[in-house]
């Protein structure tokens, strides 16, 4: 199920109409990942002008728990940072992570802590908008959704006071 501001962005709409965001994903399996071994990976837009809002991660369910420790930044801020149990995979972990478009890409590191060989997997899934201006539209609305609640209510008083016949309004 998407979260609800996911859902909300993937509702915006251009001035023609169209559709400024879409869903993508993005999958790495290791079948026999070397035991006590890393592997690195980044994750990034191919084209400059895209960007990504990364919103989930979820770890394969065949996964033997406590065999991976995963690391997982953006620019110097760590994400995740996890030894995987059983929890993380059977549930998805929610995140809000901006990715390309000037902003730094995702680095995963992950080691086997183990001495055999073990299957790895992990999904990540974004909302990818292929534009300047669509990435320009999706952060006014993320940096307006924290006030809208504040303006209607605001804009109700507004309303209300004005119909009120103290201050000159109908009657």
């Amino acid at each position: 199920m998407l979260p609800d501001v996911i859902g909300y962005l993937l509702s915006m709409r251009g001035p023609s109409g169209e559709q400024i965001c879409t869903l993508a994903q993005n999958q790495v399996v290791i079948p026999n990942f070397p035991a006590l071994s890393s592997f690195n990976y980044s994750i990034m837009p191919v084209n400059p002008t895209k960007a990504y809002i990364l919103y989930e991660l979820a770890f394969g369910e065949s996964m033997i728990p406590h065999a991976f420790d995963v690391r997982i930044t953006r620019g110097g801020d760590t994400v995740l940072d996890v030894i995987v149990s059983g929890r993380f995979t059977q549930q998805p972990i929610q995140t809000f992570t901006m990715i390309g478009h000037h902003q730094p890409n995702l680095q995963i590191n992950a080691t086997n802590i183990r001495e055999l060989d073990n299957y790895y997997e992990l999904a990540t899934s974004f909302i990818a908008t292929d534009t300047a201006d669509g990435y320009a539209r999706i952060m006014d609305a993320i940096r307006r959704m924290n006030t809208s609640e504040l303006s209607e209510t605001l804009l109700k008083e507004i309303s209300n006071k004005s119909l009120s016949p103290a201050y000159g309004g109908m009657r």
